[in-house]
């Protein structure tokens, strides 16, 4: 990928380094906690991270569920464990795509979570 400005020679983008996308998603979520807004659209911003850092964001997205409304695209399983609705495309044998929904939210939170022994 090549990324020009007008009248300065080509500039060679690299790949995202998991500190660049930890910087950038700190950045976003500064922005995000400054100024509120009542949804979101992330599209596999927790792609880089670690799985640390990775949770860390999920503790975001938790603060941030409070107030807004997430929409994340995502492949992370661990992301996905924390929605209340997941959707989907998929493709049929007749080769059409099909959209698939199922509310999930406290079901897989309760499963997630030990019993409590009495």
């Amino acid at each position: 990928m090549e990324a020009a400005a007008a009248q300065a020679p080509a500039v060679r983008v690299r790949g995202v380094t998991p500190g660049w996308a930890l910087a950038a998603v700190a950045f976003l979520t500064a922005i995000f906690t400054a100024r509120p807004s009542p949804f979101y659209i992330l599209d596999e911003v927790e792609a880089a991270l670690d799985d640390a850092n990775l949770g860390r964001l999920l503790g975001v997205f938790e603060k941030l569920r409070e107030s807004s409304q997430l929409i994340v695209i995502t492949h992370q399983k661990r992301t996905m464990e924390i929605a209340d609705a997941l959707y989907g495309v998929s493709m049929r044998q007749d080769g059409v795509s099909a959209v698939v929904g199922q509310r999930v939210g406290d079901r897989v939170r309760a499963a997630a979570e030990p019993a409590a022994v009495s």
